[in-house]
């Protein structure tokens, strides 16, 4: 039976009694899956519940959802949930239960307090919500992955290759042991051809030759090699017509007639001196 009241917050006494149950089933049925039990225990059932604790069992059809799911954030970071008791469809219970939900996560050094989870140690953990209601434990829960050090680094170009004096941009990503991408905001970028210019996560090729950008974090580094093509120069092709370079044909034409007009010059001149 719910009581239409809304976020009741445990007394200490019912989250300390709370901490002494298993609920290494509960992981199980909420299927959050490569994770450890929840502790050593949590939730017995409570003395203000008015049942024995080997006569609580499990709630069919209900369970807490929180939020947010699935949170990623870095080390000494605080979350703060929302519980809200659904059934199965995702559809919140009308009314909510006056009894809120013990939360707390399976990773050692993790600080509960009330809704609030502070974690430390880097790699996934099991965020658990638990109650005892009427005689019956409702459980529920996500994950939430503290960042740890990085460990790879991968650098894309926006292309393979690129005309001399023409740009790239790249893109920088990287993961922690766990596979969770890590801030790669502070990587910077440094090429083997000294005539390049870097800009920020640009880069601009002035020479053609084949060019390896550098990206670094820390103590880590990820390289990438692109091809600078040379620069065109226009009207080089044998096969150019005069238009194509540019040259004026009327002009041709009267520098052809002179040449012609000289040369008869020559000529006439030629036969004089020999008659």
């Amino acid at each position: 039976m719910f009581v239409d009241v809304t976020g009741g917050i445990p007394p200490p006494e019912r989250n300390h009694r709370l901490k002494q149950r298993s609920i290494a089933g509960a992981i199980l049925a909420v299927g959050i899956s490569g994770v450890l039990a929840f502790g050593a225990g949590v939730l017995p059932a409570s003395a203000d519940d008015g049942v024995p604790a080997d006569e609580v069992v499990q709630a069919e059809g209900y369970r807490w959802a929180l939020s947010p799911a699935d949170a990623v954030i870095q080390p000494g970071e605080s979350v703060t949930y929302t519980a809200t008791l659904v059934d199965l469809d995702g559809v919140p219970a009308d009314p909510q239960p006056a009894v809120a939900p013990y939360i707390g996560t399976d990773a050692g050094g993790d600080i509960e307090d009330g809704f609030t989870i502070t974690a430390f140690s880097p790699g996934p953990r099991a965020v658990m919500a638990v109650a005892v209601i009427d005689g019956e434990e409702y459980f529920g829960g996500t994950s939430l992955t503290v960042v740890g050090e990085p460990v790879s680094l991968e650098i894309t170009p926006s292309a393979a290759s690129v005309d001399q004096g023409g740009t790239l941009t790249f893109a920088i990503s990287g993961v922690d042991a766990w596979g969770t991408p890590i801030d790669t905001s502070s990587a910077s970028l440094t090429s083997s051809v000294a005539s390049d210019v870097v800009d920020g996560l640009s880069v601009r090729f002035p020479t053609a030759s084949p060019h390896t950008i550098t990206a670094r974090l820390g103590e880590l580094a990820a390289s990438v090699t692109v091809q600078v093509d040379p620069a065109t120069v226009a009207g080089s092709s044998s096969g150019a017509t005069l238009a194509e370079t540019g040259v004026d044909g009327n002009l041709v034409g009267i520098v052809g007639a002179a040449l012609l007009l000289v040369g008869a010059g020559l000529v006439l001149a030629r036969r004089r001196t020999t008659v």
